[in-house]
């Protein structure tokens, strides 16, 4: 796909909501250099990436040494990743932190104010290689020989193949691609993850539904009631009470020790195990195996 300079600069000047112009010049092959206003505006640009044109992948990197374009590395990109399922004995930083490198380089854990990154699933920042196939999960060795699943879902993930794994076409353009139904394939759309904004949107847009519904059967009542006191003269008109707090109950969750001898990633089928003899391979060592 060619991509004009004109059109991918007013593209991005409306997502991104630069304060000021964004400045965009080509260097040919679909390779652009951007000029931003200010260090902390391109910072802020790369950090809430990765960014998308016509539901492609942008590679965005800085440029490095004396910016020789055919020396520029465009095969690496950050994704923000969640990972699903993990024990709540492996939600510290620093296992997160070595579960991810099975992913790719992590250049940051997100945790709360506390440092924990306590929750329903851990969020990573990774250096992906977009040559290769994406990770689907990470398994987790216990040392009484169970395996735990930990799902790996990429934010902002564009279109990638459902068949062979890589970004960049679709599975029915893939060479591997043997004509099997799309839920058959060892991928699929449950990979994507929602980003911070889509959860706070869709969070927004369930409470307004369930305000909706409440007044809607509290209007209800309220007419029910009045025909039945028009009946009953003399008696006190009932109360009717909005009960519109919703109790949400958490899992139930085993918080008992869990040993860890090793992490094994898992891509395209294969396993890759780790040895740490420096930590007696294990995960966090003693603040995690008892």
């Amino acid at each position: 796909m060619f991509i004009t300079r004109e059109r991918l600069r007013a593209a991005k000047q409306q997502v991104w909501r630069s304060i000021k112009e964004v400045k965009v010049e080509s260097l040919g092959e679909n390779i652009f250099i951007f000029r931003f206003a200010s260090e902390g505006e391109k910072k802020r640009i790369l950090h809430r990436g990765p960014w998308h044109f016509n539901n492609s992948l942008m590679v965005l990197t800085e440029p490095t040494g004396v910016g020789n374009i055919k020396q520029q590395n465009f095969t690496h990109t950050l994704f923000w990743v969640q990972l699903h399922n993990a024990p709540i004995m492996c939600m510290d930083k620093d296992i997160m932190r070595e579960i991810g490198e099975k992913i790719g380089k992590v250049e940051e854990v997100e945790t709360d104010e506390t440092g924990e990154c306590l929750g329903s699933f851990a969020r990573l920042r990774n250096l992906i290689d977009i040559t290769q196939p994406l990770k689907k999960r990470v398994l987790l060795k216990l040392e009484d020989g169970e395996r735990i699943s930990i799902r790996i879902a990429y934010e902002k993930l564009p279109d990638f193949c459902f068949c062979c794994g890589i970004i960049g076409h679709q599975y029915k353009e893939c060479l591997e691609y043997k004509g099997q139904p799309k839920d058959e394939l060892i991928y699929g759309a449950w990979m994507k993850a929602q980003t911070k904004v889509e959860r706070a949107k869709q969070k927004t847009d369930q409470e307004f539904r369930y305000k909706k519904q409440k007044a809607s059967q509290s209007a209800s009542g309220n007419h029910e009631q009045q025909e039945q006191t028009q009946s009953k003269k003399g008696q006190e008109r009932p109360t009717v009470i909005d009960g519109s707090g919703a109790t949400q109950r958490q899992d139930d969750r085993s918080t008992g020790p869990i040993k860890i001898s090793h992490v094994e990633g898992l891509v395209e089928g294969s396993l890759m195990k780790q040895g740490r003899a420096d930590k007696q391979q294990t995960i966090g060592c003693s603040s995690v195996a008892e």
